[in-house]
């Protein structure tokens, strides 16, 4: 992006168009609360007002600053200005950042953000500066940030120093723009009752109003406003709260006397701005569908394109995305015509069907993230998929959104295995070690992969492995915590049984494991499998590891079955008779191997009724 211009906003000297994005949330559907919030935005909104009377301003307020409208709103904004424009966006609210990664760049929290797992429903700060960059690269506008997250009272109660890394990542990320900042990294924003505002917000309209403008010229520079803001929020906080300002000194800023008499508290709701192309141009258009002509074949093609955004906005409204397939959102954004004329409307259009789309598998994902018996059902599932599948056909892969559709569609796809009858759970693995690599910081990706490796697979240190990795993006989330936990007592609670007993009993199915002993350069495991009831097949997952003193580890070995070599992930006998004397040869075992974890067993019965024996940590010291 290129440097603002010393005129960055200023009506001073020219004619400047100002867009502002204005958003302040008090009152949060999933985290702590916040009191002034709201009540800095549409202060900020009454300076714009009196400062530039022919700007154009959105107001998103608590419920209705969600993400889908934040992001929605954004766009429209981007797609309006022209060079020499300023874009203002004005933030105040929680900023976070719950992993201790140094890659984590932190999130503006919107109404519907989760008290855990961010990356769901939050504005990444590098997201953005992404979508600001494919606008702004384009038409050269200018922009300047006013943002107030660093506010006093934690979120994430196991990172103390979210908030702060946010606005380290802002200051890092957005060096090319006019930055203001309610804090240093290290403090805390302050809030102050008998202001009825947060202390920066406070002083930063006293500014505007003319107090910043230390020469009287009437001329408020950035640099003025940037010293008048450090002297008196100092002052009131004692020193416990330092703005910081980026950008041109010299810039100016417009000012706006008696704005503080002046400021009124009405929230609005959001726009739905759609550009009415001028009649003049209709010999550049050309008509989008016969599927309008033949119903409106009087009215001229302009009038038919108002009807198709009607359209568009009413199943939008309405949650009729993919379907009815010739009446829902993405029909009519494929109708309406990609011409140059109706280039902004399309672009207003395609963000904000891609939100839409994105809100299923949201709901989806709060869910999966905030209840340990989230068990949906296939029919939401497969909804959720379809509404990701249609918006990645209509991304590129340079757009800012294509990584998060493309991982959450690969998610997706692996957890209906959960309602395969014949599920394959390595596929699933791959699908979902391939979402990582669009989003690595999906910590609900993590997660998945540990149940699939402790449910499925089960294998244990596989899936410890996984939710660690969940719990270093997300360390206050309970549900992988409680998956390390059930690991831990299951190896505590086996090991202490079945090395003495060695034998396992689940429902009607009885385990003995007779001997375990070296035979030249393998290792033989022998166990009895008996019961009295049904015949069924019995699933050997190549889970086992032996403990290697030499290498102080734990190292998994091929192994064959009834003299089959096994070079899958999964072999399978049939059982026919009452009692089953299985060998298991494990090959290539160094002498250093002392001690064998027994491999975990799956039976699935004739009647398709599955029991699972789960031998967690089962040790058995060799003969």
């Amino acid at each position: 992006m290129q440097p603002v211009s010393s005129q960055v906003l200023s009506n001073n000297e020219i004619d400047v168009t100002v867009f502002a994005l204005i958003i302040g949330i008090s009152d949060y559907e999933h985290i702590s609360d916040l009191k002034y919030a709201h009540v800095d935005a549409e202060a900020m909104k009454t300076y714009i007002e009196k400062a530039f009377p022919t700007s154009q301003s959105t107001v998103l307020t608590d419920s209705s600053a969600t993400r889908k409208n934040i992001v929605t709103a954004l766009a429209n904004i981007l797609t309006e200005v022209n060079s020499g424009d300023t874009v203002l966006i004005y933030f105040s609210g929680h900023g976070d950042c719950e992993s201790r990664l140094k890659g984590d760049p932190g999130f503006l929290l919107s109404y519907d953000s989760p008290n855990n797992n961010y990356l769901i429903s939050a504005i990444r700060v590098d997201e953005l500066k992404s979508i600001i960059e494919s606008y702004i690269e384009k038409n050269k506008a200018k922009v300047i940030l006013f943002v107030d997250a660093c506010r006093a009272g934690s979120i994430s109660e196991n990172n103390q120093q979210g908030p702060g890394k946010t606005t380290a990542s802002l200051m890092n990320l957005f060096q090319n723009e006019i930055l203001f900042l309610a804090c240093k990294p290290d403090q805390r924003s302050l809030e102050q009752a008998e202001l009825k505002h947060g202390l920066f917000t406070y002083f930063l309209f006293k500014g505007f109003s003319g107090a910043a403008d230390g020469n009287g010229d009437q001329n408020l520079t950035v640099e003025e406003l940037r010293r008048y803001l450090f002297d008196e929020v100092m002052k009131a906080s004692q020193n416990a709260q330092t703005p910081i300002v980026q950008g041109d000194p010299l810039a100016l800023v417009s000012m706006a006397p008696k704005l503080d008499e002046a400021i009124s508290f009405t929230a609005q709701d959001p726009p739905r701005s759609f550009n009415r192309p001028n009649r003049k141009n209709e010999e550049n258009r050309k008509a989008t569908s016969s599927l309008l002509e033949q119903d409106n074949s009087k009215e001229d093609t302009i009038d038919q394109y108002e009807k198709l955004l009607h359209l568009f906005q009413n199943a939008i409204d309405n949650g009729r995305l993919i379907q009815p397939k010739d009446s829902c959102a993405l029909h009519y954004f494929r109708l309406y015509p990609s011409h140059s004329v109706y280039e902004k409307n399309k672009k207003k259009m395609q963000v904000m069907l891609l939100e839409s789309l994105l809100e299923n598998s949201s709901d989806f994902l709060m869910g999966y993230t905030s209840d340990p018996e989230f068990y949906p059902t296939e029919k939401v599932t497969t909804e959720a998929l379809g509404h990701l599948e249609a918006g990645l056909s209509e991304l590129l892969s340079e757009d800012y959104s294509f990584k998060k559709f493309k991982s959450r569609t690969l998610f997706f796809k692996a957890f209906q295995n959960r309602y395969s009858l014949e599920p394959n759970w390595i596929d699933a693995v791959e699908l979902l070690d391939s979402a990582l690599i669009y989003e690595p910081m999906g910590a609900y990706i993590y997660n998945e992969l540990g149940n699939i490796y402790y449910n499925q697979l089960l294998d244990s240190p596989a899936a410890a492995e996984q939710y660690e990795e969940a719990l270093s993006i997300t360390p206050s989330w309970e549900i992988p915590i409680s998956g390390l936990a059930n690991i831990k007592l299951d190896i505590s609670s086996t090991t202490a049984s079945s090395t003495t007993t060695r034998v396992a009993i689940m429902g009607e199915w009885e385990f003995t494991f007779p001997r375990c002993y070296r035979f030249d350069d393998s290792v033989v495991c022998e166990f009895r499998v008996t019961n009295n009831t049904r015949d069924g097949t019995l699933y050997l997952y190549k889970q086992s590891r032996a403990f290697d003193y030499a290498n102080n580890e734990y190292t998994p070995y091929e192994f064959k079955i009834a003299g089959i070599q096994s070079n899958g992930f999964v072999k399978k006998m049939i059982i026919k008779d009452l009692e089953v004397l299985c060998t298991i040869t494990f090959l290539d075992v160094p002498k250093s191997v002392e001690s064998f974890n027994l491999l975990k067993l799956r039976f699935q019965g004739g009647d398709s009724l599955t029991q699972e024996i789960k031998f967690h940590e089962i040790l058995f010291e060799l003969d």
